[in-house]
């Protein structure tokens, strides 16, 4: 064997920014790729984004709601004495069915939660065993 053969030439690992300034510090750090979240983490993140998304829609109804209020009712109040008090029912039934009308949705969202694959098929297994009288 020659002495360019692979054997016999040492080979040193390549020195890198991390290896060196770690090396500095004096403590080892070891590069670990990040895992991946776990079919719980995920299911639970799905459901605390879904919810979110729920009570944010809600809470800008609500404010939009209060905001239309308030507007009408100064309306009503610069048009005739009392106006705000006469027309406060009409108000508050026009406001709450625009924000009613916006929340909505926040209901499908939370219904997401409950309906997915896992749990139709733990309901179909449920009910097949609940005894059902009027079916006999």
């Amino acid at each position: 064997m020659d002495g360019h053969d692979k054997r016999t030439v040492p080979v040193t690992p390549p020195v890198t920014a991390a290896a060196s300034a770690s090396s500095e510090t004096g403590a080892e750090t070891v590069n670990k790729k990040k895992r991946g979240a776990t079919k719980t983490s995920r299911r639970a993140g799905d459901v605390e984004k879904r919810v979110s998304k729920a009570m944010s829609r809600i809470a800008k109804a609500a404010d939009k709601a209060m905001t239309r209020y308030n507007k009408r009712r100064d309306d009503s109040d610069t048009k005739r004495k009392d106006g705000a008090l006469r027309d406060m029912p009409e108000n508050l039934m026009r406001s709450a069915a625009k924000a009613a009308a916006q929340a909505a949705p926040a209901v499908g969202d939370i219904m997401k939660l409950a309906y997915t694959k896992s749990n139709r098929k733990m309901m179909r297994q449920n009910l097949g065993r609940l005894p059902m009288p009027f079916m006999q």
